[in-house]
């Protein structure tokens, strides 16, 4: 709806929309015979930067003569009212939308129009060390809740008038700001574009967290592979910006979001550069040898012991047999459920407080594990197996979700149709990573001259 000339029915119908919300301030002011009023949420403006503007306009007008509320609309703008932000809005829901996000709005009689001030005040968290993702030398900055300390940590880190930061509100209903971070001399403007219009017309109605903006910016979503990762730190969406990729920041939340992100990205790290280039090609190479592990181990260890018992050496076997042989339940049943144990103590240790959260986690798999042993339920074996895997998961971090439901899958695989089975899930497995792409990326771009040994730098692009 268009901006009331009376000032008075303006802030009424905004103190209306708020459900006559008992925190909507409304403060009347009159210059040279001229009402104005100035609305705002409590405690979401800075009420001291407030009242000191207003009490400046006042004594910079107070012998000035202003004909209509239009000669008084141009002072504020002239610079009287000194604030780090002020906008023009002509319709009562988008001033709604400002007052919502820390921003004070005037309202003039005679004017149809609103000045929105920049003068937010609400309480955020403080920058403080990432909870994820930790580097030995890296910074120790993380990202906040707050959308604009967020651009502040990127701009400080790349001062290239490259750079560019688009601000649009997304959601229906929440109307969250959302930014576009990227270098426009590095990355496909069309993939820019194409982005941007997604998010717009395919966001869901409340926008709190970036689950909701990774659906949307996977261009082809997959339960395996997700070409959308969240990022914590500051430092590596930096240098993903440099390479070419596009990070989305939503106002609320201290996780942005890197588009695309390619296979090979999940193997990679900040420290990589720190180090010698022979360690740092080691590291990387055990990634990936942990990320196989995780993969492939368990289901490989079941097809061996079920249907291939020779290719292991005859100490080994008679160990793994005496072990088995005490036990109720088949190979594939044991490592089945002791793989769903672990990851239920995995999830119960992520959701309870911090401190309680190891101790369940750890001793509490212990117990299970030594336990479920000695009672003759579970091998050590396959205990013994089923931790190796998944603690190798944990070498990369944020493929974790799709390396849980995978390794169910492999040792389904093992435990009915043996080698043969996993190399067919794994034939597929490979055709799926090769021929899916992203924003005009191919996902497999850089697997094999990223496993060879390669001087790390930080040069390269998307594009």
């Amino acid at each position: 709806m268009k901006i009331f000339v009376n000032s008075k029915d303006t802030a009424d119908y905004i103190k209306e929309l708020s459900g006559n919300s008992p925190n909507l301030n409304i403060t009347e002011n009159e210059i040279s015979g001229i009402s104005f009023r100035i609305i705002a949420f409590e405690n979401m403006t800075n009420r001291e930067l407030l009242t000191q503007g207003i009490i400046n306009f006042i004594l910079y007008t107070e012998n000035k003569k202003f004909l209509c509320g239009k000669d008084l609309y141009k002072e504020f703008f002239s610079g009287a009212f000194i604030t780090s932000e002020k906008k023009e809005v002509d319709n009562t829901e988008d001033v709604y939308t400002a007052l919502c996000s820390g921003f004070a709005a005037v309202a003039i009689d005679g004017m149809e129009k609103v000045i929105i001030l920049g003068v937010q005040g609400f309480m955020v968290k403080s920058i403080g060390e990432p909870t994820e993702n930790a580097q030995i030398m890296g910074s120790k900055e993380g990202f906040t809740e707050a959308i604009k300390i967020n651009q502040t940590m990127v701009r400080r880190r790349i001062k290239s008038d490259k750079l560019r930061i688009e601000e649009f509100p997304i959601g229906k209903v929440s109307k969250t700001n959302c930014s576009l971070v990227y270098m426009s001399d590095r990355v496909d403007m069309k993939t820019v574009d194409k982005l941007r219009k997604r998010l717009k017309e395919k966001t869901v109605d409340i926008v709190l967290e970036s689950g909701a903006v990774r659906i949307v910016a996977d261009e082809h979503p997959s339960i395996l592979f997700s070409q959308a990762v969240p990022e914590e730190r500051p430092d590596a969406l930096c240098q993903k910006i440099a390479d070419g990729r596009i990070g989305i920041m939503i106002d609320g939340t201290p996780y942005a979001v890197i588009v695309p992100y390619l296979f090979k990205d999940h193997f990679s790290s900040l420290d990589d550069y720190s180090y010698k280039v022979t360690y740092a090609n080691i590291i990387r190479f055990l990634r990936y040898l942990a990320y196989a592990m995780a993969l492939l181990g368990s289901g490989i260890f079941v097809a061996i012991v079920k249907f291939h018992p020779h290719l292991i050496e005859g100490v080994w076997l008679d160990s793994i047999k005496e072990g088995l042989e005490g036990t109720p339940l088949g190979i594939t049943s044991e490592m089945l459920i002791i793989l769903l144990i672990y990851e239920t103590m995995r999830e119960a240790g992520l959701r309870l407080p911090r401190p309680v959260g190891h101790t369940i986690s750890i001793v509490g798999s212990l117990i299970i594990g030594d336990a479920a042993v000695r009672g003759g339920l579970l091998s050590p074996a396959v205990v013994l197996v089923a931790a190796l895997t998944s603690v190798a998961s944990y070498m990369v971090p944020t493929l974790i979700d799709s390396t849980v439901p995978l390794r169910l899958l492999f040792v389904l695989a093992g435990g009915f149709f043996g080698l043969y089975g996993i190399g067919a899930v794994f034939l597929i497995y490979c055709i799926l990573i090769y021929s899916k792409k992203t924003y005009g990326v191919r996902y497999s771009k850089g697997i094999f001259r990223d496993i060879k040994p390669v001087r790390t730098s930080y040069t390269g692009n998307s594009k």
